[in-house]
């Protein structure tokens, strides 16, 4: 398995939920052409705003959009992120990507936002004939004074009624300090892809659904468990997104992200789909939390990817593939190198080889570490999937652990539930024994005498 997939899955364990990430000189969107992009300059170029320092990953702009289906319209969300600020505005425009001096489609103001209008590239109001269009933020949706930390835009978009290839929207958000100047304010730029989707539907390989620890082609899947799914045209070509915390809703995962979402079908008669719930998208992969299923059920499911979830006739569904679920499949997050155990000491230092990891050193008999797993089934009191564990809930199934092939007393398992503040995730608490044997040593984490996959190791010295 390629080692950046279970990077993508260890950064997950370590900062899935991290501290929050994103105008007001002009509050009125203006002037027109500087998005950043296309040969435009930026925000801070027009003289409304000035460039400022700020130390990386303070803020961001993000923009939500699907692929296209001719001549159909659907909702577009910009997201600016500022931990500072006070004051919010965007500027963004939608290009043919190969021939970027082209307007791509239509802009028009969600029917239930106030926060936005759509100028031409010579300051007129729509229609934009033979112009450029911007969208921007109007004086009201700059909310002078709030404090937000993440305030969202929401706007509609007709696409062309014809394949003109990649289209890319690419967007300036601003974080102003609400002063009404030209300081204290900080910019961000980005550019979001929405391909033809006609010709660009999402597919999943042929057991291409996996336990998102194990990443085992054979091993069954779990009601909660996290899984990741491979496949082909997932999301446009170098894109990637993790959750973050400004897409949870009252600690609730969301069932899209960035427009991608998979649902799970139940055999039988043709029902509603169950949605999973969204981690991470990439091209070629989705990390997703395994919805709720039937109390007890056992047997195939059929997962599918979806582009434009609740986007009506602009949703684009891609094919089936089937995957065996059981109540639970245990299985253990492992580092990068996909073999040592996920293991941290009680202040977060990796455990591993020596320089394996930085600051990284094996385990000694007596130390107490963090083990990360997923698909362990319910906990006492449950916690439903798609929302985030809040106090520590210990497993509902008798949970036993061998190092070494030494198994741990019922001492030694100091804690077996949930991991506070993730979804999907499981946290093991363990005293390493006094009899483990020092070197490289397989590590197995078991519920209902249900093991974790062979061939995860862990270092003692």
């Amino acid at each position: 398995m390629d080692p950046s997939r279970r990077a993508r899955w260890s950064l997950f364990i370590t900062a899935l939920i991290l501290a929050p990430l994103v105008a007001l000189a002009n509050s009125g969107g203006g002037p027109w052409g500087h998005s950043g992009d296309f040969g435009e300059p930026g925000c801070e170029g027009s003289g409304c705003h000035r460039t400022e320092p700020f130390p990386p990953g303070h803020g961001s702009v993000t923009v939500d959009v699907g692929p296209y289906v001719p001549g159909q319209k659907q909702r577009v969300k910009v997201t600016i992120s500022d931990a500072g600020g006070r004051a919010w505005g965007f500027q963004m425009s939608a290009r043919q990507l190969n021939n970027p001096q082209r307007q791509a489609g239509t802009f028009t103001p969600a029917l239930d936002d106030q926060f936005v209008w759509i100028h031409c590239a010579d300051g007129s109001f729509q229609p934009c004939v033979n112009q450029l269009e911007y969208a921007t933020h109007t004086s009201a949706g700059t909310r002078q004074g709030i404090p937000a930390v993440v305030v969202t835009f929401f706007l509609d978009w007709t696409a062309p009624a014809t394949d003109v290839g990649p289209i890319a929207f690419s967007a300036a958000g601003m974080g102003a300090d609400g002063d009404r100047g030209t300081n204290g304010d900080h910019t961000y730029y980005t550019r979001a892809l929405s391909l033809y989707a006609p010709s660009n539907q999402p597919t999943l390989r042929d057991g291409g659904v996996v336990n998102g620890a194990s990443f085992s082609p054979i091993a069954p899947i779990s009601p909660g468990a996290l899984v990741s799914l491979f496949g082909d045209k997932l999301a446009p070509p170098g894109f990637q997104r993790q959750v973050t915390p400004a897409d949870l809703i009252d600690r609730q995962l969301p069932i899209e992200l960035s427009r991608v979402g998979a649902d799970f079908y139940l055999p039988g008669p043709p029902g509603n789909p169950l949605p999973a719930y969204m981690l991470f998208v990439a091209e070629k992969q989705m990390n997703v939390q395994v919805p709720a299923l039937p109390a007890g059920f056992s047997g195939p499911v059929d997962v599918q990817p979806v582009f434009n979830r609740g986007q009506g006739s602009n949703e684009v569904r891609g094919n089936r593939v089937s995957v065996n679920v059981q109540q639970r499949s245990p299985a253990l997050f492992t580092f990068s190198d996909g073999k040592s155990v996920a293991a941290v000491t009680p202040s977060g230092a990796p455990i591993g080889k020596p320089g394996q990891f930085p600051n990284s050193r094996p385990a000694a008999r007596g130390d107490i570490l963090l083990v990360y797993g997923t698909g362990y089934g319910q906990s006492i009191p449950p916690v439903p999937p798609g929302s985030l564990a809040g106090d520590p809930a210990s497993l509902a199934g008798s949970v036993s652990a061998r190092i070494g092939g030494v198994f741990l007393a019922a001492s030694d398992i100091l804690y077996a539930g949930v991991a506070p503040s993730f979804a999907g995730l499981y946290q093991f608490n363990l005293r390493v024994p006094a009899g483990v044997p020092s070197g490289d040593q397989p590590i197995i984490i078991s519920i209902s005498q249900i093991d974790s996959q062979l061939g995860v190791i862990l270092s003692v010295q």
